[in-house]
């Protein structure tokens, strides 16, 4: 079933508004304002400004959860396809910052969001996939592997969310290319070391 333009106009003016300004923040009148659409149209096509959130929300995870799956899928051992999904995510991260700022705005929301929920099911349970798949081949330590998928899938989190920060902060500029690949470099060799299991007589 295609999607009717006005409905289309009503997720891009969301998705705009609430990446900006969180749940609260957005009001339906900018969103439709934004969207060229009478004041009542949210309600018609959505029901709730919490179901046009969701939708939002819905509309973005495919996108975000087929970066991680297509890197997870190409053949290679379990590290370097850990290290793959870590660098597709946090290339896909940076290259989408209405994205990343919607995702921020979903991890302050104290709502029970369903989409985000299955989103995260979803990206876990294929890091984890790998991240079992190494420890069975006794390349990987110990541990939950759920656990363990959630740290490795935080790295690109972490620093693209702190942008902002790392830049007034330790004057880490992201939007620099050599700084990003500092940074990124960085990740790849902490998911490396937070995952692989120590050669024997190893102490760490």
């Amino acid at each position: 079933m295609n999607e009717s333009p006005t409905r289309a106009a009503l997720l891009d003016a969301a998705e705009s508004a609430f990446a900006e300004g969180g749940f609260e923040g957005a009001s339906v009148r900018t969103i439709t304002g934004q969207a060229r659409a009478n004041l009542g149209a949210v309600t018609y096509h959505f029901g709730s400004k919490a179901a046009l959130f969701e939708a939002v929300v819905e509309r973005a995870q495919p996108g975000m959860c087929e970066v991680i799956e297509d890197a997870a899928a190409v053949p290679g051992t379990p590290i370097d396809r850990l290290q793959r999904v870590v660098r597709a995510h946090f290339t896909f991260l940076h290259e989408h910052p209405r994205l990343r700022r919607l995702v921020l705005q979903v991890l302050l929301l104290e709502a029970d969001l369903p989409a985000a929920a299955r989103y995260l099911r979803r990206a876990i349970g294929v890091v984890a996939d790998v991240v079992a798949e190494g420890q069975k081949a006794g390349a990987f330590r110990a541990g939950d592997p759920g656990l363990l998928a959630i740290s490795v899938l935080t790295q690109s989190v972490m620093f693209n969310l702190m942008r902002p920060m790392l830049r007034r902060g330790p004057g880490l500029d992201l939007d620099n290319a050599t700084v990003r690949r500092r940074v990124l470099d960085h990740a790849l060799e902490f998911v490396r070391a937070g995952v692989v299991r120590p050669l024997r007589g190893d102490s760490r």
